[in-house]
């Protein structure tokens, strides 16, 4: 009946096997039109397989990196994305193996071998976290602008990690771009409150450019929320001494040396408030 009448339209084609007849669509358009119907607020898994399928996750990540601000350069993005995640979650052992590698040799500090690992995995797969693990390892080699590069490809894969945030304020202060940090430390504060190293940057940063006052309140903050580090309360007590809080900046530097006397940089500045306040140690 119906069947019939849409092979002679054209719509379906059919198989004869034995007594039974077998119909399948007769253009990939109808497909297309089917699945978008049935997809419709989030991408179309043809295309998604297509991109999955066709192009390497180093040619996806390539294609990220070169699009701007055009009216459907979200789309794109989005399409490119949702491949990417695909190719993540079906990585070869041989991936794997080079992930493990690459984060072993990190927490060894072993950052060049660490670094070769990154640069294999972009260019068998390319995906968010190949990248930022490329830029990390940049980081702690102290090559800068590499590493600011390739941690801006990490956030062009995925642009909601606070941890790539972070590592860009670090890249940026390196480079001595206070303003710059400044506002990659605010941003990954806005995406996780609770980062650690934002909070450390944007405190670093703040420093650096001589916003005293405003650092003070950043460090206050993490006290606040629970995220205070040693680095922070070192640095809360230059910022005490900075602003005149001579014996607040003393009472932090004695906080630090009660837990070590190995913060050289408290005795530095407990010296400091101490001679200011034309008082002995």
């Amino acid at each position: 009946g119906k069947l019939r009448i849409l092979r002679q339209k054209g719509y379906v084609q059919s198989l004869a096997v034995g007594r039974e007849a077998y119909y399948e669509l007769a253009e990939a358009l109808m497909r297309l039109c089917l699945n978008v119907k049935k997809q419709r607020g989030e991408p179309i898994r043809l295309f998604v397989d297509f991109l999955r399928v066709w192009y390497s996750s180093k040619e996806l990540s390539e294609r990220i990196g070169e699009l701007g601000d055009g009216p459907f350069a979200d789309t794109e993005r989005n399409y490119i994305r949702a491949a990417l995640e695909e190719k993540g979650t079906t990585a070869e052992p041989h991936v794997e193996a080079c992930w493990e590698d690459c984060l072993l040799n990190q927490q060894k500090g072993n950052f060049v071998s660490a670094l070769q690992a990154a640069e294999e995995l972009i260019e068998v797969r390319g995906t968010a976290e190949d990248f930022g693990a490329h830029g990390h390892c940049l980081i702690h080699l102290e090559r800068w602008e590499e590493a600011k590069g390739s941690i801006e490809r990490a956030i062009d894969l995925d642009p909601n990690s606070a941890a790539y945030r972070a590592d860009l304020a670090f890249a940026y202060i390196g480079l001595e771009d206070y303003q710059s940090a400044l506002a990659a430390a605010e941003k990954a504060i806005a995406l996780d409150s609770t980062s650690t190293a934002g909070w450390a940057y944007k405190c670093q940063a703040l420093r650096a450019l001589a916003r005293f006052a405003e650092a003070l309140d950043a460090v206050e903050e993490c006290r606040r929320l629970g995220v205070s580090s040693d680095e922070a309360l070192a640095g809360e007590g230059y910022l005490l001494l900075a602003v005149g809080r001579l014996e607040e900046s003393i009472a932090v530097a004695d906080e630090m040396l009660s837990r070590s006397s190995q913060y050289s940089s408290a005795l530095h500045y407990r010296f400091l408030a101490l001679l200011e306040l034309g008082r002995d140690g």
